[in-house]
């Protein structure tokens, strides 16, 4: 049993450890695809290169998965997702906590004019392309 939580532990860490790596070179890539210094700020990035910030485009495809598992009673995903167990290893952003799905382009919006960015006011709605 002690084997198995060490391992689910060291495999939540590479998670973690590998999606820092992806945003890392996400914003790098909209950088380059900007044209942009490195002293842009990060919530300017997606704006100027058209591409949805990482964590909308992660919640996107967490929703595509869930429907998937609504879809399929048969699957045995299907009790953990909806009527999680007590006993777990404790999850900094747990999948069944936020199960409502999301249009990606308004929260995109809403976070846009709800960030205090220096010259935000010349892009009104940063999904235009």
């Amino acid at each position: 049993m002690l084997i198995g939580i060490e391992w689910c532990r060291m495999c939540m860490l590479l998670i973690v450890t590998y999606l820092s790596q992806v945003d890392v070179q996400l914003n790098s890539t909209m950088r380059l695809i900007s044209g942009t210094l490195h002293s842009t700020p990060l919530p300017w990035l997606p704006v100027l290169s058209n591409i949805e910030p990482p964590a909308l485009q992660r919640k996107a495809a967490t929703d595509t998965l869930v429907e998937k598992i609504v879809k399929h009673d048969s699957w045995p995903i299907q009790p953990d997702i909806f009527n999680p167990l007590l006993l777990r290893l404790t999850s900094r952003k747990p999948l069944w906590l936020d199960l409502q799905p999301v249009d990606i382009k308004s929260r995109w919006r809403h976070n846009w004019k709800s960030a205090q960015v220096v010259n935000s006011h010349l892009v009104c709605d940063p999904t235009i392309r």
